[in-house]
């Protein structure tokens, strides 16, 4: 990934789905090729650094954002909710508000592939139109 033309740590990826929080914040994972784990980032659009807020894990799938609050899956058959608490950066198990039980769609690896490489498209846009 590049922002104003840096490549942001060489040897890892940014993938999808992200989440917008203002005009200034972007969340979304990181492949970090080297563990061959998923790191949950915050990148500041502004000053364009990334900050990790996760410790690795085999999956991160971006759910929600609600106030504080940043929801995410950690498995592809969307059943493990875990819930983010940006202000004091601990993680919880989550279950849906209503009650009812997660998707269990199993997603097809090519559909995971292709919105990676069209939210890679994306973020280089928002870039561009904020440079």
């Amino acid at each position: 990934m590049r922002i104003d033309g840096k490549i942001l740590p060489p040897g890892d990826w940014f993938g999808g789905p992200l989440l917008v929080q203002g005009a200034e914040t972007v969340f979304l994972p990181r492949f970090n090729l080297r563990r061959r784990r998923f790191e949950l980032c915050r990148i500041d659009l502004i000053t364009r650094e990334v900050h990790v807020l996760t410790p690795p894990r085999p999956l991160i799938w971006l759910h929600q954002l609600e106030a504080d609050q940043l929801y995410f899956y950690e498995d592809l058959e969307r059943r493990e909710l875990t819930r983010l608490d940006l202000a004091t950066g601990e993680l919880h198990a989550a279950k849906k508000a209503d009650g009812g039980e997660m998707n269990a769609v199993l997603l097809n690896p090519f559909f995971v592939i292709a919105v990676t490489i069209l939210t890679a498209a994306g973020i280089a846009i928002i870039l561009l139109i904020l440079g």
